[in-house]
């Protein structure tokens, strides 16, 4: 993950300056802090299938939609924290199992494919 803003598409980076693009064998999967990128916290009172179809959207020019889900193990379980917390704890529980649900049944009418980052390497080598 990183919070660099320059790209939202996996890429290789070049050698000698990793936020541009070159011929390094790594790809790298920009995961956070981009379009194609969302979890539970940022997403609070907005349809993660909103969501999922903003993030297609603004890769209208790519022939490979790439969409990461980024979920934490404890934001599928009811978290209760102090007050100056709630931000951090409201997203968990049944708000997320209820979104995550909603989602995979959208993709479920959708043409998705789900794939493990090793496979987006080898697709991204074609």
């Amino acid at each position: 993950a990183s919070a660099e803003k320059i790209s939202s598409y996996p890429y290789h980076p070049n050698e000698t300056e990793w936020t541009s693009e070159g011929n390094m064998s790594i790809l790298r999967v920009p995961v956070s802090h981009t379009p194609a990128y969302f979890y539970p916290p940022t997403t609070y009172n907005r349809s993660w299938i909103d969501c999922f179809n903003k993030a297609v959207s603004q890769q209208s020019d790519k022939d490979i939609k790439i969409i990461v889900i980024g979920l934490h193990p404890w934001e599928l379980v009811e978290i209760e924290a102090p007050e100056e917390y709630q931000s951090y704890t409201r997203a968990c529980g049944n708000y997320t199992i209820e979104n995550l649900t909603s989602l995979l049944d959208y993709l479920d009418n959708q043409k998705v494919v789900y794939i493990t980052l090793e496979e987006l390497y080898h697709i991204m080598q074609e």
